[in-house]
C-alpha cells in the first residue's frame, strides 16, 4: 500500500514563503521539467514542462511514486541518489530514464538540492534524449570503426581507444593507455613523429603523417594519421587508418619497376651491344659495296652489287629502327630545341616523297591552316621523322590517287602552340579492328601486308613514342578499301628569334682541299675495318698508317706529328677513349697543339658518343661510315701538320640579284638538303629520285644566279640515268665544296 500522499495544500505556504508571484512565474514559464518532491517518494508539484516532455497530467504524475516512471535498469542508480541526498549531500547530478506516455523512455539530465527542514526535494529535470542518442550513435561509430581511434592527452598519454586498436595490433585498452603515445612507433620514424607532434601543439593545426607501429606480436603495420589539438580541453583527437597492405603492394609495385628498369637497361644494351656487333660487319660490307661499284663491273655484275647494296641498306634501316625505338623506350632519347620555319619544314618532307610517289603516279600535297603559326620553337627532325614515316606509309599502300598532309591548330585546345597534322590517303585502308594495334611494335594490320608491302610495322611505333615526347597523341581513322587518314598532335613553343636580315648570308666554313698530302693515323683492331680505309683513301693522295689498338697510337702520336687521327673506340689492350686521354694529357704536357681525333663507333649509346666527347675526341661518327660522310669529316677537321700545305681555296663570290636576295639563303639551305637526300637516295640505289633531285637543280641554277649548280645537276641527272654511283658521289661531293666556299655579293 502506498504511504499517504501529502496534499498540495499543505506545502503551499513553505513553499511559497518567501517566493513573489515573479519566481512562480518563471517557474511555470521554464522550459526545463521542474519538481517538488518528498522524502516519501511522491511528487508535490510540477512545473506544465512535465504534462509537455512526457505526456501525463500532473494528477497522473503526483498520483503514484515517481520511481514507478523511472526505468528498470536505472532505479537502484536513483534510490542511491536520493540516498545521498537525504543523507547530507548538497546537491547531485546524474542521469536517468523516464517512462513516457507513450511507453518511449526519455532521458533526463537531474539537477537536486534537499531541504532536510521540510523533508523536501528541489529539483530540476532537462530531456537530454536527442543529445543522448547523438552520443549513442557516435559511440557507436567510435567502437565499430574500422580505423584506429583514440583520445589522447597533452601528457602524451592515450585517454580513450577503441576496439580497432586490439583487432589491428593485438594490444588492449589497458596497455596502450599505460605507456607513453611513441612507445609503439618505429625507432626509426620516431624523431620525425614526435617533431610533427610538437608543430601540431605549437601550431594549434590538424596534423597528418604515415609511420610503422609496433604489434604485439612484434611485427610492424604502417599506419596513416590525422590528429587534430583541441587546446581549451588540452586533448587530441586521432584517427589511424592500416595502410600496410597499401604500403606493400606499393614496395612491390616499386620493386617490379626497378625489375622493369633493370630488364628494360639490360634490353638496350643488349641491343646496343647487339647493334655494335651487327654494324662492324655491316661497315665492311656497304663500304666495300661502295668500293666495288667503283670498279669496272660488267652488266650482271653491278645487278648483284645493287641486290647487296639494297639489302645492307634495309638492314640498316631495320636496326636504326629498332635503336629508336629502344632508346625511346629507355628514356634516352631527347628532343632537340631550335626555331624553325614550318612551311620550309613541310616543302622538303613533300620534296623528298614526291619523288617516290612519282613512281606510283600519286601526289603529295600539303596544305597549312591561315590561323597556324610559321614559326615553331621545337625539334624539327622528330617532326620530320614522324611526317616521313607517316607519308612513307601512306604512299606505299596508296597505289592511286593523293597523299594529303594538312596542318592546322588543334580544335580541342585553346593553346596556338599545340598543332593537329593530319595525313590523308586514297589506299587500301584499315579494318576498324586493327586501328589501335598498328602503333603497337611490329605489328601490321594483316600478316600479309609484309609480303605485299615489305616493312616491320616499327615506322608507326616509333612514330607513336616521338608524338608522345612532343606531349601529343597519335590515332588512325580508316575504312577498308576508302583510305585511312592518320592524326596527330604535338606541342610547340612559338619562335621569337628574327629571320637573318636579307642582304646577309651566313659565312660558311672553308677547309684545306684537296686532300693530299694529309697524314692520317687510323686506330682499329678490325683489319678488314683498316682495309676498307686504306681503300677509301687511296685515291686521294693521303698518307694513311695504322695501328691495331690504343696504346700502339698512343707510342706512334708521342714519336710523329698527324694531321688527323681515326680512333675506333672499343678495342683491346687500351680501348679509344683512354688512348685519347693519355694522347690529351701528353699533348697538353708538351704544349703541343691539339690533332683533331674523329672517334668511329658502332655502338648506338648516345652516352658512348658523349664519352668520346668527354676523353677529347674532337667529333663522332657512327658505323657503318659513307665515303662522303668520312671526307666531309676530314675536309672539316683535318689540320695539316707540316709545311707546304696547300692553301684553301678562295672564296667563289656570287653577284646576287637585289630581287633574290631574301631568297638565296633558304635555296642554298635547300640544295645541301638535296646532297643529303642524293646520299640516302644512293644507298637505297633509288636512282630515279637521283635524277628527279638533278634535274630540278639544273633547272633552278641559273635562275638563281648560280650556273655553276645547273651544271653539277645536270650531271647529277645523267649519271642517275646511267647509274654510275661512283660519279654521282664525285658530283655531291664537288657540289658540297661549292656551296662550302660560296658567298653571296
Amino acid at each position: 500500500m502506498s504511504p499517504p500522499k501529502e496534499g498540495l495544500g499543505n506545502i503551499e505556504r513553505p513553499v511559497a514563503a518567501g517566493n513573489d508571484a515573479m519566481l512562480d512565474r518563471f517557474f511555470m514559464l521554464s522550459i526545463d521539467m521542474l519538481c517538488i518532491a518528498g522524502y516519501d517518494g511522491y511528487f508535490k508539484r510540477l512545473n506544465p514542462a512535465w504534462e509537455r516532455v512526457l505526456g501525463y497530467s500532473v494528477d497522473e504524475l503526483t498520483s503514484s511514486p515517481f520511481l514507478e516512471f523511472v526505468h528498470p535498469d536505472d532505479r537502484a542508480a536513483t534510490i542511491a541518489e536520493m540516498q545521498g541526498l537525504i543523507t547530507g549531500h548538497s546537491t547531485i547530478s546524474f542521469e536517468n530514464r523516464y517512462r513516457a506516455k507513450n511507453g518511449i523512455y526519455r532521458w533526463m539530465l537531474w539537477n537536486a538540492t534537499p531541504l532536510p527542514e521540510q523533508q523536501l526535494i528541489y529539483a530540476a529535470a532537462r530531456d537530454i534524449t536527442e543529445h543522448k542518442h547523438a552520443e549513442e550513435t557516435l559511440n557507436r561509430f567510435f567502437t565499430l570503426s574500422p580505423d584506429m581511434l583514440s583520445i589522447a592527452g597533452y601528457d602524451g598519454y592515450r585517454k580513450v581507444v577503441n576496439a580497432a586498436w586490439e583487432r589491428i595490433l593485438g594490444f588492449s585498452a589497458e596497455e596502450l593507455k599505460a605507456v607513453p603515445l611513441f612507445e609503439f612507433v618505429h625507432p626509426d620514424d620516431r624523431a620525425s613523429a614526435m617533431a610533427l607532434f610538437q608543430k601540431m601543439l605549437a601550431d594549434e593545426s590538424m596534423m597528418s603523417f604515415e609511420g610503422r607501429y609496433r604489434a604485439k606480436d612484434g611485427s610492424y603495420r604502417w599506419m596513416q594519421w590525422n590528429a587534430t589539438p583541441f587546446p581549451e580541453q588540452r586533448l587530441i583527437y586521432a584517427s589511424g587508418r592500416d595502410i600496410t597492405d597499401r604500403k606493400q603492394a606499393e614496395q612491390k609495385i616499386q620493386r617490379l619497376k626497378e625489375e622493369a628498369d633493370v630488364a628494360n637497361q639490360a634490353k638496350s644494351e643488349f641491343l646496343a651491344r647487339m647493334s655494335h656487333e651487327i654494324r662492324t660487319p655491316l661497315n665492311v660490307v656497304i663500304g666495300t659495296g661502295d668500293l666495288l661499284e667503283r670498279t669496272a663491273l660488267n652488266t650482271e655484275q653491278r645487278q648483284y652489287v645493287r641486290v647487296f647494296q639494297k639489302a645492307a641498306n634495309n638492314l640498316l634501316v631495320l636496326i636504326n629502327d629498332i635503336l629508336d625505338l629502344s632508346r625511346v623506350e629507355s628514356g634516352r632519347l631527347t628532343l632537340e630545341v631550335s626555331d624553325f620555319e614550318l612551311a620550309e619544314l613541310l616543302d622538303s618532307v613533300a620534296e623528298l616523297m614526291s619523288v617516290r610517289a612519282k613512281q606510283k603516279g600519286i601526289s603529295v600535297l600539303f596544305n597549312i591552316a591561315p590561323q597556324t603559326p610559321p614559326r615553331l620553337r621545337g625539334d624539327p627532325e622528330r617532326l620530320r621523322q614522324v611526317l616521313l614515316n607517316l607519308i612513307g606509309n601512306a604512299i606505299k599502300f596508296t597505289e592511286n590517287g593523293q597523299v594529303l598532309l594538312h596542318v592546322e591548330p588543334d580544335p580541342k585546345s585553346p593553346a596556338a602552340r599545340v598543332l593537329q597534322f593530319s595525313v590523308a590517303d586514297t589506299g587500301i585502308g584499315i579494318p576498324a579492328e586493327k586501328l589501335d594495334a598498328i602503333f603497337e611494335v611490329f605489328t601490321q594490320a594483316d600478316a600479309s601486308i609484309t609480303r605485299a608491302y615489305g616493312g616491320t610495322g616499327l615506322g608507326l611505333a616509333i612514330s607513336k613514342r616521338l608524338v608522345e615526347l612532343m606531349n601529343g597523341r597519335i590515332w588512325a581513322e580508316s575504312r577498308p578499301g576508302e583510305g585511312a587518314t592518320f592524326y596527330f598532335t604535338a606541342e610547340f613553343g612559338i619562335a621569337t628569334s628574327a629571320m637573318p636580315p636579307e642582304n646577309q648570308v651566313t659565312p660558311l666554313a672553308t677547309t684545306p682541299d684537296p686532300l693530299g698530302a694529309l697524314r692520317i693515323l687510323v686506330v682499329d683492331d678490325s683489319e678488314e675495318n683498316r682495309f676498307l680505309i686504306s681503300e677509301y683513301f687511296k685515291d686521294f693522295g693521303c698518307r694513311l698508317e695504322f695501328a691495331e689498338n690504343g696504346q700502339i697510337a698512343v707510342e706512334k702520336i708521342c714519336l710523329n706529328a698527324y694531321d688527323l687521327v681515326l680512333m675506333d673506340l672499343r678495342m683491346p689492350v687500351m680501348d679509344g677513349y683512354e688512348a685519347t686521354r693519355r694522347i690529351r694529357g701528353w699533348e697538353e704536357e708538351q704544349g703541343r697543339a691539339l690533332t683533331p681525333i674523329i672517334a668511329l663507333t658502332a655502338s648506338a649509346l648516345e652516352t658512348e658518343l658523349q664519352n668520346a666527347i668527354d676523353a677529347g675526341c674532337t667529333t663522332s661518327l657512327r658505323k657503318p661510315v659513307r665515303l662522303v660522310t668520312l671526307l666531309e669529316a676530314v675536309r672539316k677537321y683535318a689540320v695539316r701538320a707540316g709545311p707546304g700545305v696547300t692553301a684553301p681555296p678562295e672564296k667563289i663570290m656570287v653577284h646576287a640579284d637585289p630581287s633574290l636576295r631574301a631568297v638565296i639563303p633558304a635555296y642554298l639551305d635547300k640544295r645541301r638538303e638535296d646532297m643529303h637526300a642524293i646520299l640516302a637516295a644512293l644507298e637505297k640505289l633509288n636512282y630515279e629520285m637521283i635524277g628527279e633531285l638533278g634535274h630540278k637543280m639544273c633547272g633552278t641554277g641559273s635562275g638563281y644566279g648560280f650556273p655553276r649548280i645547273t651544271e653539277i645537276g645536270a650531271s647529277i641527272h645523267q649519271a642517275a640515268k646511267e647509274r654510275n654511283s661512283s660519279l654521282i658521289r664525285s658530283l655531291v661531293d664537288e657540289l658540297s665544296r661549292y656551296l662550302q666556299h660560296v658567298e653571296v655579293i
